[in-house]
């Protein structure tokens, strides 16, 4: 009885510590929205820009006028959750996929398990490791375009799939609560697309991005 009990103000002073992160992730999302804003301002579309916008573009295009590769994206999601089960020290105890869904038997379950595939772009991350791996032995830099392109295509499929799916209602979202998912989800995502346009363009600086975060954090500040 006293176990029982002990686990349930366990679980629900876990909830309530969520729930007071969410929040603040919540306010963080909205000042790194218009720090990010602000810093697109000065965004001029060059050549390596261009590439990776090609790339997003024709994702979208696949994703809203053919069929949507459904089955790609949940083995992506499957083997982000069997890596980040990995990262834990966990044991990966079974791997399925099918396009119903899929899952993942483990050892281990936290909130970063349950939601490192809405945070990470799986296929991106691949591509990337791949160009530089290569890059240690061979003249890759003929092949940059074809490299910033994919990396925009598979970043798009990340997000767009992502939205399709988190519309659809996701246990891990449920499990993990959705006050604290949803604004984490969409903070990690953000800061992603932030390093990527920095990698991009040398019109945006992640040093120039926290100068300009410290200013509106003392903005707040002043006004609260």
């Amino acid at each position: 009885m006293k176990k029982r009990l002990k686990n349930k103000y366990r679980r629900l002073a876990i909830s309530f510590f969520k729930i007071v992160l969410g929040v603040l992730f919540l306010f963080l999302g909205v000042i790194l929205s218009i720090v990010f804003l602000k810093q697109l301002s000065s965004f001029r579309i060059g050549s390596n820009e261009s590439y990776f916008l090609l790339g997003v573009g024709v994702y979208a295009l696949i994703h809203f006028l053919f069929k949507k590769p459904i089955l790609l994206y949940i083995f992506g999601h499957e083997l982000t959750h069997a890596i980040s089960v990995f990262l834990c020290r966990g044991r990966v105890k079974s791997f399925r996929v099918s396009r119903r869904g899929g899952g993942v038997g483990s050892t281990k379950a936290n909130f970063f398990i349950s939601l490192s595939p809405y945070l990470f772009p799986i296929y991106t991350i691949l591509v990337v490791v791949v160009y530089f791996f290569l890059a240690l032995f061979l003249d890759v830099s003929k092949y940059l375009a074809v490299f910033l392109f994919v990396v925009g295509l598979t970043w798009a499929f990340h997000i767009f799939l992502t939205l399709y799916f988190l519309g659809q209602g996701q246990k891990d979202v449920v499990r993990s609560g959705r006050i604290f998912s949803l604004p984490l989800i969409y903070i990690t995502n953000l800061l992603i697309l932030l390093i990527i346009l920095c990698c991009l363009s040398r019109q945006i600086a992640l040093k120039d991005f926290f100068q300009l975060l410290i200013q509106e954090f003392q903005v707040f500040y002043q006004i609260f």
